[in-house]
């Protein structure tokens, strides 16, 4: 019988069938085990069009480092297949969220005759060798420019790289100041700050992390010291509340704070500093303020965000053509 399952990255598909003959007529990068009556009687990677007879089977077992679809022969009698003219019988469109790392666009597939692809942003693209090297810098791949579109005549996987970075970025191109503002509870509202002209970032938080700890990370500077004996002092905050609330008098409570004394500066005496700390969002969009509690002239110039479970979207690929 003719059997398709659905393999997730990294697992192992356990499905009781019963035969003599087995065929994989498509799949990729899989280890095959079969079985009979616990027994494992064959263990291997096997490519496409791969098959043998056994004496017996009774389990298959397809192990997968991507997630993808296998199809494989397992009956009495040999699995033949005589393919019919080459002529499109389906054609397919789809939109490919791509995350950090190399990561999979098209799996191969024996049927697809051709497959068109148009990439939104700057990338690497190559197949089933495209990895990184040592220091993450894309080995085995062609760059791609942003608004190319790419057409392959081939049955083989493809695969697209675009970044490493996992952490979301919300200061990315350009800088917020650190105005100067109050530590008297009174004057720490929404509408105390915003008549302060205080800076902020917008946040939209997955709901699975809302009062949950993530990392977060930021970097700022300042203006650089006349010379070397200069030193200056910057007390620099952050403070949250919720975007989404329309009240001035909420609350806007502290999340990070920092006393960095700068002095003793080498050429060209640039002051500059940067930090990483486990800190709680207590809102689904979460305002983040900036302000100054001593010193004068900081700007946040990155802030990032980052957790396991909230995967970093680069790049859209666009599959606008995969005739199969």
């Amino acid at each position: 019988m003719l059997i398709r399952r659905t393999v997730l990255a990294n697992t192992t598909d356990s499905f009781p069938v019963n035969g003599r003959y087995f065929s994989l007529i498509q799949g990729s990068n899989c280890r095959v085990n079969l079985l009979n009556q616990g027994s494992r009687i064959f263990s291997s990677e096997v490519y496409q069009g791969m098959g043998s007879k056994f004496e017996r089977i009774d389990i298959v077992e397809i192990e997968s480092p991507i997630e993808q679809v296998v199809e494989y022969w397992l009956g009495e009698s040999e699995y033949r297949y005589t393919p019919p003219a080459l002529r499109a019988l389906k054609v397919k469109a789809s939109q490919v969220a791509v995350s950090s790392g190399v990561f999979r666009l098209v799996t191969d597939n024996a049927k697809r005759m051709r497959t068109r692809l148009t990439f939104r942003d700057d990338c690497f693209v190559g197949g089933d060798d495209l990895a990184l090297d040592s220091v993450g810098k894309p080995i085995n791949g062609i760059p791609m420019a942003a608004n190319t579109q790419l057409s392959i005549e081939s049955a083989g996987s493809l695969n697209v790289f675009v970044s490493t970075r996992e952490a979301h970025e919300f200061v990315n191109d350009g800088v917020i100041p650190f105005t100067s503002a109050s530590t008297d509870p009174s004057q720490r509202t929404v509408g105390k700050f915003t008549d302060l002209g205080v800076g902020y970032v917008d946040v939209d938080l997955p709901a699975h992390l809302v009062n949950t700890q993530i990392l977060m990370g930021f970097a700022f500077s300042a203006p650089s010291l006349s010379n070397s004996t200069s030193s200056t002092n910057h007390y620099i905050m952050m403070a949250q509340s919720n975007a989404e609330s329309a009240s001035t008098s909420a609350r806007v409570e502290d999340i990070f704070g920092t006393n960095s004394r700068f002095s003793n500066l080498p050429p060209p005496h640039a002051v500059n500093g940067s930090a990483e700390s486990n800190r709680v969002l207590k809102y689904k969009k979460t305002r983040i303020w900036v302000y100054s509690t001593q010193g004068s002239g900081a700007k946040l110039e990155s802030l990032t965000f980052k957790a396991n479970n909230w995967q970093v979207i680069h790049t859209i690929v666009d599959v606008i053509e995969e005739t199969l």
